[in-house]
């Protein structure tokens, strides 16, 4: 029996609609303030590791250092003229750098199955193995790259008239600093024509680190001895990724293990696009300074592009430095005033 002035309560089987499209509401809006927060987060850890990577990098160029008393050549190049066909592009890049250090970033069983007497486009299933090997400390997590093995775009991977054409190499985010360029003349430390032209025109003090060595150059290896500038005022490495490109004859990315001119080895000019990360971009900004363009630097870090310098010391460089800065911190003897970077 119920008494009077008493009702009773009958429990709700459900929200109603408004109530449950302001619960959505209210999801939405928390998940909107959420997900700039994780993309931040994430950046964040990308940009921690890429500069992880980098110190590896560092470290590993001076243990190399330790070891043979100097640091090693950017890119080694033999005779130009070398057999089977005499071709300019074929047939004369031996190691380079990344393959150099392999054994001071715990990478020795990779190191062990090149052949530094062998071209570094041999056929040989060993050079192929190194060639094609996806290597961590060499990728930085930020890079848009798909990570598989691709053929660059020139040099004698690519040259049709090289018995070693459509060789594939593995994509990487990290490139040696080889010096200065003069990009009027179109002139740089990666490749032996370059350098000679360089120190013809008296600048061997625009020489980077890492620039290609051999008897073609004129150059050796560089000694911390050598950076009269001070290691912690000279870039050795640095970042460069780009946009996946979108046809081959685009393939400007880094290559780590190709030993042919730009592929791993970048330069310093003047010409701030050079800091763009698209190579396309930085064509558009030159007017077509393909020379420039490719030899670039780039980062998808918010402002910012890291490098590791002479001292093994890493540091975020803005993509709005004074390029007179910037090509002071490229070169190991030109008596430069560092600014702020």
């Amino acid at each position: 029996m119920i008494r009077p002035g008493f009702r009773t309560l009958v429990p709700r089987a459900a929200f109603t609609l408004i109530e449950l499209l302001v619960v959505i509401a209210i999801i939405g809006v928390l998940i909107g303030l959420l997900l700039p927060a994780v993309q931040k987060v994430r950046a964040a850890a990308a940009r921690i590791t890429c500069q992880n990577n980098l110190k590896q990098i560092g470290l590993g160029l001076h243990n190399y250092h330790d070891t043979h008393s100097r640091f090693p050549g950017g890119n080694l190049r033999g005779d130009s003229a070398s057999p089977p066909n005499n071709d300019p592009d074929c047939n004369y890049t031996y190691s380079t750098w990344t393959i150099d250090i392999l054994p001071f970033i715990e990478q020795t069983v990779l190191y062990d199955q090149y052949d530094p007497k062998k071209t570094n486009q041999d056929p040989a299933a060993s050079q192929a193995a190194v060639r094609t090997a996806y290597v961590k400390p060499y990728v930085c997590p930020s890079d848009p790259g798909t990570f598989e093995a691709t053929v660059p775009t020139t040099g004698p991977a690519s040259n049709s008239d090289c018995t070693t054409t459509d060789t594939p190499y593995m994509q990487g985010s990290y490139r040696g600093m080889s010096g200065r360029g003069d990009e009027a003349k179109r002139l740089y430390f990666d490749n032996p024509g370059g350098a000679a032209a360089i120190q013809a025109e008296h600048h061997l003090d625009w020489r980077g680190v890492l620039h290609t060595v051999g008897s073609t150059s004129g150059l050796k290896p560089e000694t911390i001895s050598k950076i009269s500038d001070g290691t912690s005022n000279t870039v050795m490495v640095g970042e460069y990724t780009i946009p996946v490109p979108q046809s081959p004859d685009q393939n400007r990315r880094t290559y780590w293990a190709y030993s042919y001119s730009q592929y791993n080895l970048s330069a310093a000019t003047l010409n701030s696009a050079i800091l763009l990360n698209d190579y396309n971009k930085c064509l558009q900004a030159t007017n077509n300074a393909d020379d420039m363009c490719k030899r670039g630097w780039g980062s998808f870090h918010e402002g910012a592009i890291n490098f590791v310098f002479g001292d093994g010391s890493v540091h975020p460089v803005s993509t709005a430095i004074d390029m007179t800065v910037f090509v002071s911190l490229a070169t190991i003897a030109g008596s430069d005033t560092v600014g702020e970077y």
